[in-house]
């Protein structure tokens, strides 16, 4: 029988981009020590939704997906939001190393269950659940 559990997870940052860029290095600290990753593969990530909450979620998917799928371990991330609102994304790290990296979680998902990104006055804020 498969057991799942859950990760809690609350980010912020002074503004959107870096609470992005703080919500992704949460993301990938839970998955490895960063310490031993070199960002030597470099990949550019589009976000196209419009509001703040599916920006995020979306952000966080895809970089989910490029370590799920690809074997990507994530350390470096710049988020840059264009004046129509679409954020380009941009990433460094490199693929899984068994001699090299020790993986503390499988993150499986991010899930909806109390997911939510707010601003406040001192900027960003967001929690999410992950499941492992």
């Amino acid at each position: 029988m498969n057991h799942t559990s859950d990760i809690g997870v609350e980010v912020t940052g002074e503004n959107f981009s870096k609470l992005m860029e703080n919500g992704a290095f949460a993301l990938f600290d839970l998955i490895t020590d960063l310490s031993t990753v070199d960002p030597t593969y470099q990949e550019t990530i589009n976000i196209p939704e419009e509001n703040a909450e599916d920006q995020f979620r979306t952000w966080l998917e895809k970089l989910l997906l490029l370590h799920n799928i690809d074997s990507y371990l994530l350390t470096k991330f710049e988020v840059n939001i264009n004046p129509d609102g679409k954020i380009v994304g941009n990433v460094w790290g490199e693929q899984y190393k068994a001699e090299k990296h020790t993986l503390f979680s499988e993150i499986k998902a991010i899930t909806y269950h109390q997911f939510q990104v707010i601003q406040t006055e001192q900027g960003w804020s967001a929690s999410f659940i992950l499941d492992v």
